[in-house]
């Protein structure tokens, strides 16, 4: 690791390296670079959780944590503006500019962008699922380069640690956000680790202290070169040989327990040393032992299935942990610690051939894990199932083992033209829609956006026509070759180019490279007419003007927004006549030129404002049909006091006896004795009484729960503190350092249902409802995700304060309710894979 120090500045030498880095004698004098230190979000995983869990971390906050990954996921299938953040984090813009699409166009109803949203959705889910991969909050943890102090002020026990802080994009940002200068963490306790850590002793806390001789040192942790032993060498054995190290400084994940001993690294066998110089079968045979005899990941397995049914410390878990650390030099020292056969008396004397059920090992016996990874694992499992199955629906996944092959060619001149007119106000259907054997309309898989026509799209469908055969060809050989299931599949695994840089070189690179080529193609030819490219010899421009992609005058910019109606139509057409989940099926081709069909769509809108779609109507929607329901099965049972001309109402509390094993028993008190809330506008009234229908159908209320649950149980009191809290909260801003102070009364009231109304008052509410839903409003659809997520981070506060799993349990409930809107577009009931 080569490091930055300004004590270089005007001297002869600029690169000065330590004897110990002299490894080799090489003719080469080149510096390669492989990977420069940046702002990188952490991820943790299952050893990570392990230990921490180990050094007394709450379960509740990895709970909420994961929950809160998931719930920024559901957010995407709902809303524009966090499905941007999504596409922009997990495709990236050098593919389509989600910026200026969104602008025009509903990323959330769109049906190519839903299945990209869709399938990032079901991967992140699977790896919640399969290794508790779970992003941390990205200024309050980091994956971090560490390196040594050189100018000896840092103490045995501190670290100096300074970060650049990560600006994600917002939809609604018209400029880049303010540059913010580096943050440096003063007298700060933070914990490290570096992967894989299987040891007690690998995960460390420090004292995080400025410096001054140290502040040219950016998104680094340096360590200090005093004390009895380095602390990199003491977690996980590291050396500073370019090791990157997970730093936590999040209070809720920083551990205040003293550290474990740290595991003697230094006592492993030294290489066996030749007499003779190294010759190629030498190094023949020391990769062919690898190969052969690597039991690295088989230990990594077992130590996890040992750490569930014992703990870290356990002495055969401590043992097996030193026996992986041997194993892991093992390329180096020549030494294999353990054979097969041993690992497999591990197997049967320890484990009794049986894994907790989060290993997901078929051929074994199982038993439901009750630690903290066997509970995120049941978490993550329900929240899976409504994931897998909007992927069967929508896309073909290789890894769903559910994909249809089905590549059966649309021939091009059985293609159809646009209406060269489609009305605003009659907005009528695209022209190609068939009909059944009786007559009655069939609807298609796919329907056109009218708004995305053009008058003179005619016109160019035959150029366009020929440009999507060529990017079709071309896109197939790169799915093709680098073996993608489909475009959705290829789209969500190129990671951009921004890759490069982490030193990640393998096949998504360059499935990414191709796709790069073939989409910087594709765009100059549709934009080189304007260009003055001479791609063509026969197609002259225009006109004589200096018209580019990026500035046009007034006939330019038609032929540009008609060409990409034209590709729109011309792609959407013929994928309308595939199955959705047919592989040879592309919808991104018009998206390349998004840009101009964001600007069609706004034309539309302003020349049809009555047709203007709310960015939450996902949610709207579905809010007013329960609403109906509710009405029509006279299911409204919140005793609620609306006076007369108030456009807010209230509501009533009651109070109750929780005895010390917190049995809840109802004082019989006269309706008079009841308190009332504060007022509150009638389409709040309206979500508490839906989520209250809701979470009650669920049947997820009881008194006694195990962590091995697949469904845990929540006491009844936490549903009503929580909406107690949102109903006196009033909207308030929730963050992590400002506590909510909560009363503790709230835990003496419960939230008054099935209560006698009176009938007048009651009417006048019913009626309000239907009005209210039988209108389209965008306010009411932006109350109403509003609502969602204020209560569901609510909740997330409440189950950090009191550290409370069953708050967490109900989080997780609300975020399935919000999932069901997302997916299936209803309210509707959780799925649990009780018998799995």
């Amino acid at each position: 690791t080569v490091s930055v120090d300004p004590r270089l500045d005007d001297q002869p030498q600029q690169l000065v390296i330590r004897e110990s880095m002299l490894k080799f004698t090489s003719d080469h004098d080149q510096l390669e670079i492989c990977k420069v230190s940046s702002p990188r979000a952490l991820y943790l995983n299952r050893q990570d959780i392990l230990l921490l869990s180990s050094r007394g971390i709450p379960e509740s906050h990895f709970l909420v944590l994961q929950n809160e990954n998931h719930l920024w996921l559901v957010q995407a299938l709902l809303c524009s503006s966090i499905a941007f953040e999504l596409l922009n984090d997990r495709v990236g813009s050098a593919c389509f500019n989600f910026r200026d699409i969104a602008k025009g166009i509903n990323l959330v109803e769109e049906p190519f962008f839903l299945q990209l949203i869709i399938t990032c959705g079901h991967d992140c889910v699977s790896k919640f699922q399969q290794r508790a991969k779970i992003k941390t909050a990205k200024n309050k943890a980091r994956n971090m380069f560490g390196i040594v102090d050189e100018y000896g002020v840092l103490e045995y026990g501190q670290v100096f640690i300074q970060y650049n802080h990560i600006n994600d994009e917002k939809l609604d940002m018209i400029d880049k956000p303010p540059s913010v200068p580096p943050t440096i963490l003063d007298n700060i306790k933070v914990v490290i680790t570096k992967n894989p850590c299987h040891h007690p002793g690998d995960l460390r806390t420090f004292t995080a202290v400025d410096r001054v001789e140290l502040r040219h040192l950016v998104d680094v942790v340096v360590f200090p070169q005093k004390g009895r032993r380095p602390h990199p060498n003491e977690i996980s054995g590291s050396d500073l040989d370019g090791d990157e190290y997970a730093v936590i400084w999040d209070p809720d994940l920083v551990p205040l327990t003293t550290n474990d001993e740290p595991y003697d690294y230094d006592s492993q066998e030294k290489p066996i040393k030749l007499d003779r110089p190294v010759e190629r079968n030498d190094i023949n045979e020391i990769v062919l032992d690898i190969a052969a005899q690597n039991l690295t990941g088989d230990m990594s397995n077992l130590h996890l299935a040992l750490a569930d049914l014992f703990s870290t410390r356990h002495p055969e878990v401590v043992r097996l942990a030193g026996l992986i650390s041997q194993e892991l030099d093992a390329p180096k020292t020549g030494k294999h610690p353990i054979t097969n056969e041993e690992l497999n008396r591990y197997r049967i004397e320890l484990l009794k051939e049986r894994y907790p059920d989060f290993m997901m090992k078929e051929r074994y016996k199982s038993y439901l894990s009750e630690k903290i990874i066997g509970q995120l694992y049941r978490s993550a499992r329900r929240a899976i199932i409504r994931w897998h199955k909007a992927a069967r629906t929508h896309c073909s996944l290789r890894h769903l083992k559910a994909a249809q092959i089905e590549d059966e060619l649309v021939d091009d001149d059985t293609l159809e033209t646009p209406q060269t007119n489609l009305s605003n106000s009659s907005r009528k259907p695209w022209p190609w829609q068939s009909y059944d054997n009786t007559g009655n309309h069939q609807e298609p898989s796919l329907t056109l956006d009218p708004d995305l026509n053009h008058p003179f799209s005619k016109s160019q469908t035959p150029w366009a026509k020929k440009l999507f055969s060529m990017y079709r060809e071309n896109l197939r050989n790169i799915i093709s070759v680098f073996n993608y299931q489909d475009e959705i599949d290829l789209f969500c695994r190129c990671e951009a180019l921004d890759q490069l840089a982490s030193g990640k070189q393998d096949l998504n690179i360059s499935a990414g490279l191709e796709l790069q080529r073939l989409i910087g193609t594709t765009r100059r030819h549709f934009y080189h007419i304007f260009d003055q490219l001479s791609i063509d010899s026969n197609l002259k421009p225009p006109h004589d003007n200096s018209c580019t992609r990026n500035s046009s005058c007034t006939e330019c910019e038609e032929i540009k927004l008609a060409r990409a109606a034209a590709c729109y139509y011309v792609c959407y057409s013929q994928a309308a006549k595939q199955s959705t989940k047919a592989r040879s099926r592309i919808l991104s081709f018009p998206w390349l030129f998004g840009t101009l069909l964001s600007e069609l769509k706004k034309r539309h809108q302003i020349s049809n404002s009555n047709n203007y779609i709310s960015k939450h109507i996902v949610i709207g929607r579905a809010i007013r049909n329960v609403a109906k329901q509710l009405i029509e099965n006279k299911e409204l049972k919140l005793k609620i006091f609306w006076p007369a001309y108030s456009d807010k109402g209230h509501l009533f509390l009651r109070s109750i006896k929780s005895t010390i094993t917190n049995n809840l028993k109802l004082f019989k008190r006269d309706i008079e004795n009841d308190q009332q809330t504060n007022s509150m506008c009638l389409s709040k009234i309206l979500f508490i009484e839906i989520m209250n229908n809701w979470i009650r159908k669920q049947n997820v209320f009881g008194e006694h729960s195990t962590p091995a649950d697949k469904k845990p149980l929540i006491r009844e009191i936490c549903w009503h503190q929580l909406l107690i809290t949102f109903i006196l909260l009033e909207n308030e801003e929730i963050s992590n350092e400002n506590p909510l102070n909560l009363s503790c009364n709230f835990e003496q009231y419960k939230v008054v249902f099935q209560s006698l109304n009176n009938p007048l008052m009651i009417e006048r509410y019913i009626e309000h409802i239907k009005y209210q839903i039988s209108i389209s409003s965008i306010d009411f659809d932006n109350s109403m995700y509003d609502y969602c997520i204020y209560l569901i981070r609510l909740c997330f506060r409440l189950a950090r304060e009191q550290k409370s799993n069953e708050y967490a349990y109900l989080s997780d409930y609300l975020i399935l309710a919000l999932q069901s809107i997302g997916i299936e577009k209803e309210l509707n009931d959780i799925s649990i894979d009780i018998d799995t």
